[in-house]
């Protein structure tokens, strides 16, 4: 965190105008924003990640204004901030891709317990 704090202050005649403009320093420290925390979620297989799953994740994502880049199949760092930015809002600061979001912008299969529950 980067702060400006003020060193010595404006001097001001009896008219009002400054004699000597106010001086600042910077002062830079560490600060603890967010408790560190373990997170654990399932996430698509590495090997499952052929050309055509990753050229439909990336149109999903760009239909749902995360991703601006070309559709080319390639799990680039485009494509890992845009996965990241979804995954924020609920919570999951991480460019993996999560199951569940993947199931959520349906381009994996439902799980096993939806499957059983819709029998």
């Amino acid at each position: 965190m980067t702060i400006q704090e003020i060193e010595l202050p404006e001097l001001r005649a009896a008219n009002g105008t400054v004699t000597r403009p106010a001086t600042f320093r910077t002062t830079t420290r560490q600060q603890i924003i967010r408790e560190r925390a373990e997170t654990r979620f399932g996430t698509v297989c590495p090997q499952n990640y052929s050309a055509e799953l990753v050229a439909t994740l990336q149109r999903a994502l760009k239909a749902r204004g995360y991703y601006a880049g070309q559709i080319n199949g390639t799990l680039d760092l485009q494509t890992g901030a845009a996965i990241q930015s979804l995954q924020r809002i609920s919570g999951l600061d991480s460019p993996l891709l999560a199951l569940e979001t993947a199931r959520q912008l349906g381009i994996v299969a439902l799980s096993k317990n939806s499957i059983v529950a819709g029998q």
